[in-house]
């Protein structure tokens, strides 16, 4: 018996080991060699002779695992790979070696490797081999036909993520990532594939050798959207993954940090929504924020440089302290860097209540007068949702500033409520209840509209633009503001290298006439936390991540003069349309054979149709079905394609 299982252990050990013969072997010839010596998932060859130049030296800490060896020319095959490991520690082996080395080969699931060097020969040094020129992430449904190959980005590359910036390691893609539900319905098919698509368009990058902060620029920073053409560097494998590595700093260009925001137009309002990110004044290391004082100073500098160089006529302020002490002490901050006492804030009345936060309001009070008490709508979240009308006072006309931080987005507690369970869809969490606060600043916007028609709602939605609660804004009237000026390419907040906008600007149709343009200042996002006020070894003295999220900026052109009256195609003649309706008459002069429809300030259409050919049109507001209220009516003239539609404000009473 003992004989028996000798004879077949001694057969299967010449099964999974077959010794070959010295032989010249090429080496993208060795997964050809392999596969006739056996077909056994497990197979050694010795004495294999072949030659390269080295591509990359890999390391663990200080000791060398090995390097990666390429044939000088190749095969121009690119279904085979030019390139191989060899299991050597030799400290004398570097970057542009050419090498000729006897090696017995393993193949092990289908992975090659060159082990028990027996003969190794420099030949000559700073050799190179031709890159290989690829597309990302086209040409990459196989890394293993690149690895160890130097490669050549016939492209431009996008750094998309710089979180594990720390670590040596970043992220490139061939654009910009918008996140899912940034540009796609939840759940939607598309969806799904956007997802899929993101996660292989996403290549790491490391320096050779390794090292903290990698490819810093001047300012010391490696900002998010930075841009790099035709990047070379050598594919490695790193247990499971794969990244590109390089030895010199890639010539990164674009995005760059700016000392301002991009331009809003014409404005004599500027506006703004900025997340602080737990800004306090005092219960520090209470539940987030700073953990004390020091920190609490650190960040305060930041913030303030933020706001000065936004320079808005009203700030509108989001996880901001509770109570009145913080927002206080900002205010103040802000007259002292001016010199002037033109600042002042919005009191609401609350007290502190340890680390909370709240939503507020500081303004220019030489130019801009809050106009009646602040509003807080407290469902769901406290003080988290405030809307208040202010006067521009050069001209006297108002508008109501809702500013809004909705319930976030969190892992799935025992104590997350049924309707609020992460539903798979990519809207997370608590998206019911963030519906529910959609609907409930809609409902407290609409009940001030018998004030003033003009509405503004801004702040930290925690859901992205084509989520249930911005999409329920839309389906009530009002504009994203930031996409129609901006599209696609806008963003606030990155998460995993997907950007999109978790913060909004959303105005219904009267106030979305008087905006003169909105942009997003990217002063916090495409930075690394490292600039944070929490890390006081690496924290810079400036604006730049002060907080996690962009601010979104707006301008508004509030002018006196009536809405009534626009120029049309004949500048000898005007469009009028009283402000007030009277005696339940509507009368449009001058607007002969142009296009014209009603609407109301949830969107609903009331009436689509031609004005006849006479200088006066006269409608009753029985015939339209208006009840008392605020109406837009759109005038168009189909003559002329370069004349923008005209937008009136019509009040029935």
């Amino acid at each position: 018996m003992k004989q028996r299982l000798s004879i077949l252990t001694s057969f299967l050990c010449a099964i999974a080991l077959v010794v070959v013969a010295q032989v010249d072997c090429k080496i993208y010839q060795l997964p050809t060699f392999v596969a006739s010596a056996s077909d056994q998932q497990k197979v050694r060859t010795s004495d294999i002779r072949t030659s390269g130049v080295v591509t990359a030296v890999v390391r663990d800490g200080d000791t060398i695992k090995g390097f990666y060896l390429q044939d000088k020319v190749g095969d121009g095959d690119r279904s085979t790979c030019d390139a191989v490991f060899v299991a050597l520690n030799n400290e004398h082996v570097a970057v542009g070696n050419e090498i000729e080395l006897v090696a017995s080969v393993t193949s092990m699931a289908g992975q090659l490797t060159l082990t028990d060097v027996s003969v190794l020969h420099k030949v000559a040094e700073n050799q190179a081999v031709t890159p290989t020129k690829v597309i990302f992430p086209k040409d990459f449904s196989n890394y293993n036909q690149y690895v160890g190959m130097v490669l050549e980005f016939d492209q431009t590359l996008f750094v998309t993520n710089n979180y594990y910036w720390g670590s040596g390691r970043i992220t490139l893609s061939s654009h910009r990532l918008n996140g899912g539900v940034e540009v796609e319905l939840p759940g939607s098919n598309e969806y799904f594939a956007l997802v899929a698509k993101n996660k292989q368009d996403q290549l790491t990058l490391v320096s050779s050798p390794s090292a903290a902060y990698p490819f810093a620029d001047e300012h010391e920073t490696l900002r998010m959207g930075y841009r790099v053409d035709n990047l070379q560097g050598t594919l490695v494998q790193s247990g499971a993954y794969y990244q590109l590595e390089v030895s010199t700093r890639p010539n990164f260009y674009g995005n760059p940090r700016t000392a301002t925001h991009e331009p809003i137009g014409d404005y004599n309002v500027k506006v703004c929504s900025f997340n602080m990110q737990y800004y306090l004044r005092s219960a520090y290391g209470d539940f987030a924020g700073p953990a004390n004082e020091e920190e609490a100073d650190r960040q305060h500098a930041k913030l303030l440089k933020a706001l000065l160089a936004i320079d808005a006529d009203i700030y509108g302020l989001l996880e901001i302290q509770q109570g009145n002490e913080a927002i206080a002490y900002m205010c103040t901050a802000l007259n002292i860097a001016v010199g002037r006492d033109v600042y002042a804030y919005v009191a609401d009345g609350t007290s502190t209540s340890g680390s909370y936060t709240k939503v507020g309001f500081i303004y220019r009070k030489d130019k801009i007068s809050p106009v009646g008490a602040l509003e807080f709508n407290n469902l769901k979240t406290m003080y988290r949702k405030a809307i208040q009308l202010f006067s521009l006072k050069s001209t006297g006309e108002k508008f109501f500033f809702s500013l809004n931080h909705f319930k976030a987005k969190g892992t799935t507690y025992s104590t997350t409520p049924e309707g609020d369970l992460d539903a798979g869809d990519g809207q997370s969490t608590y998206n019911a209840t963030r519906v529910a606060e959609a609907n409930s600043v809609i409902s407290k916007c609409a009940n001030n509209l018998t004030v003033d028609p003009d509405i503004l709602v801004m702040g930290d939605m925690n859901a992205y633009s084509k989520e249930d609660p911005i999409r329920r804004f839309e389906s009530a009237g009002y504009t994203n503001v930031l996409k129609h000026y901006h599209g696609d390419t806008i963003y606030s907040y990155s998460y995993r290298g997907e950007v999109g906008l978790l913060d909004h600007a959303l105005a219904n149709n009267t106030m979305m006439a008087q905006i003169t343009g909105a942009t997003v200042f990217h002063i916090n996002t495409d930075e690394h936390y490292k600039f944070e006020y929490k890390n006081a070894a690496t924290c810079q003295d400036n604006m730049y991540r002060s907080s996690d999220h962009d601010v979104v900026v707006v301008g508004l052109n509030l002018k006196g003069t009536p809405d009534s009256v626009v120029n049309v195609v004949e500048p000898t003649k005007t469009c009028v349309i009283p402000t007030v309706v009277k005696d339940d008459f509507i009368t449009i002069y001058n607007a002969a054979k142009m296009d014209v429809t009603i609407s109301d300030l949830q969107g609903r259409l009331c009436y689509s149709g031609k004005l006849p050919n006479d200088t006066k049109a006269t409608f009753t507001t029985d015939q339209l079905n208006l009840s008392q209220g605020f109406y837009v009516i759109r005038i168009v003239d189909p003559r002329s394609t370069a004349i923008e539609p005209q937008l009136f404000k019509v009040i029935v009473r």
